[in-house]
């Protein structure tokens, strides 16, 4: 890996971080027992969500080589995605990218 990819790949790992430290542990923490919803788009997709007290955590998955198209509602602010512009194409277009993991909170 050369450096400015190593460098890529620590801000993105360091990111994941502090997603996990600063928006997931604290829901995790505030209930005990999430109401927790999920759907299979295809083969090779998923989506599922949590429900806290007074907010939502989603993922959005695919697993594939191919893009899907979501067919339902997209709510919420991204906060990991496991490939750039991700997120945005997921929102502009309705479009989970290949292999591609997106998690948003609303």
């Amino acid at each position: 890996i050369s450096g400015q990819e190593h460098e890529q790949f620590l801000a993105f790992y360091k990111k994941l971080i502090l997603t996990r430290k600063n928006i997931v542990i604290p829901l995790l923490n505030s209930i005990d027992n999430p109401v927790k919803k999920s759907e299979i788009l295809n083969e090779s997709a998923l989506t599922a969500s949590w429900l806290f007290d007074n907010k939502t955590l989603s993922v959005f998955v695919n697993f594939s080589s191919t893009d899907i198209h979501i067919t339902s509602p997209i709510k919420g602010d991204p906060i990991a995605e496991s490939s750039y512009f991700a997120s945005e194409r997921l929102f502009n277009q309705n479009i989970l990218s290949p292999l591609t993991v997106c998690w948003l909170l609303y």
